[in-house]
């Protein structure tokens, strides 16, 4: 593969800076670019505590372009896979992941993932052709281990070719091997605003989907189905807001619902 970068600036100690970095694939298309990578490390917790420390990553319009060529074949990005993964086995050891980013800032960026072979759906979310575009994002990686995170999305705006868009999204998540939380979430789509409390995620990693039991609420939100069009195409003309709350608790034999509140502008 190549790897070309155009500049590069080590700010004496910590801060590193990395202009005009493209990465290709094996057949040579382009599989990563970004116009700008800045990023500076706290030094003093990889010293004290072995935590890789990062204060802020920030990436300006990075372009990711991910495919392949069928739906039973490889991504074009497994050569780096499996470039980590053999280096894994020759250390013949797993290393303890400790990393921790105070802040990380993408401006711009575009992500697009294609199944060559499938068929193209024009204005209508195809899960084989994603194309994202004018995604920025404030994130928190508050800690990231081998068996746990704690995350929080401050701020996210995205569109996606078909249409849909998302103008804000806000959560907390915190997760391990045995189980899970979701917080604070807020989506606002063009015409919607859904507010999630804490919702609760238990699991056995053993059997994680026969054990699952989600649990959780819906304050009061509101919800216009035609911000769902680009999904659901029958309801893209239903512009009337529905509003929703109530209180759930899911698993993989039963769903209970109790408070749930459904009704629009009318009552009806």
């Amino acid at each position: 593969t190549r790897v070309n970068i155009g500049e590069i600036h080590w700010l004496f100690p910590s801060s590193l800076i990395i202009d005009d970095l493209t990465v290709n694939d094996q057949k040579n298309e382009q599989l990563l670019a970004v116009n700008r990578i800045a990023t500076k490390v706290e030094w003093i917790p990889l010293v004290k505590h072995g935590q890789l420390s990062i204060r802020n990553i920030r990436l300006f319009e990075p372009d990711i372009n991910l495919y392949k060529v069928n739906a039973d074949g490889e991504m074009n990005y497994q050569f780096l896979v499996d470039a980590f993964t053999a280096k894994e086995r020759k250390e013949k050891k797993s290393k303890w992941l400790n990393l921790r980013v105070n802040s990380l800032l993408i401006r711009k960026a575009s992500v697009k993932y294609d199944v060559h072979s499938e068929k193209v759906t024009p204005g209508i979310f195809n899960r084989h052709h994603i194309d994202v575009n004018n995604l920025s994002a404030m994130l928190s990686l508050k800690e990231l281990t081998n068996d746990s995170i704690s995350m929080i999305v401050r701020s996210m705006q995205c569109t996606e070719h078909s249409g849909a868009k998302i103008e804000d999204l806000y959560l907390r998540f915190v997760g391990n091997r045995h189980g899970a939380t979701l917080g604070n979430f807020h989506l606002k789509l063009p015409n919607s605003s859904l507010r999630l409390d804490t919702l609760w995620f238990d699991y056995s990693p053993d059997d994680f989907f026969n054990s699952l039991i989600v649990k959780g609420s819906i304050p009061p939100s509101r919800i216009t189905p035609s911000d769902l069009g680009s999904f659901i195409p029958t309801i893209k003309d239903f512009k009337e807001p529905i509003h929703v709350s109530g209180d759930a608790i899911a698993s993989k034999s039963q769903i209970c619902i109790k408070g749930l509140e459904v009704y629009t502008h009318h009552k009806d």
